[in-house]
């Protein structure tokens, strides 16, 4: 069996490693309170929270910075992976997560086109059995974006997370690599 080639992009997104230095713009992209409620804490984002969470998944392959390619770039590596531009967002395979909202970003299906990158890097690549996650209740947009994807929710831990005074469940899904085969193959994302 042969070592399969990662492609670092997709048809209109780059993606490379999270640097320390991307602290500040994850920390910008949340700068709105119609984008927290996107966000997969229950606490608003802080640059502290930044700090920790960087320093928790620093060390995984897969803390990836979801990237635009740069326009003015006029190479590219040896693999055809056009150079890195501005960053948009996050990606995560130790907590299977998608951040891309910067308002003039959201809508544009860029979520959907870095998770189906991270879960075939997940599945092909690192033959993981299964990829789980945790949406709130608040977030219908990820909801309805995972199951889409094909993840089935596994159990409803009701009324677990306090928020602006209310209180929301905590949705548990999963994918399996089975259903990721069916549904996907090995088809290029």
């Amino acid at each position: 069996m042969s070592i399969p080639q990662v492609k670092f992009h997709t048809e209109r997104l780059v993606y490379r490693a999270c640097k320390k230095e991307d602290v500040k713009t994850f920390l910008a992209i949340f700068d709105s309170h119609a984008l927290l409620a996107t966000w997969a804490h229950p606490n608003a984002p802080t640059e502290e929270l930044w700090e920790e969470a960087y320093k928790r998944h620093e060390k995984s392959p897969y803390f990836i910075a979801v990237c635009l390619p740069d326009a003015a770039a006029t190479t590219q590596s040896n693999d055809g992976t056009p150079k890195a531009g501005q960053v948009i967002g996050y990606v995560t395979l130790s907590a299977p997560q998608v951040i891309t909202k910067i308002s003039r970003f959201t809508g544009k299906g860029y979520g959907r086109e870095a998770l189906l990158w991270l879960f075939k890097q997940g599945f092909q690549n690192l033959n993981l059995h299964k990829i789980e996650s945790e949406v709130f209740s608040w977030n219908e947009p990820a909801k309805k974006l995972y199951a889409s994807i094909g993840f089935q929710t596994e159990g409803v831990i009701r009324e677990s997370v306090f928020m602006d005074g209310k209180w929301y469940d905590s949705h548990y899904i999963g994918l399996l690599e089975r259903e990721w085969r069916e549904r996907y193959g090995e088809k290029e994302i």
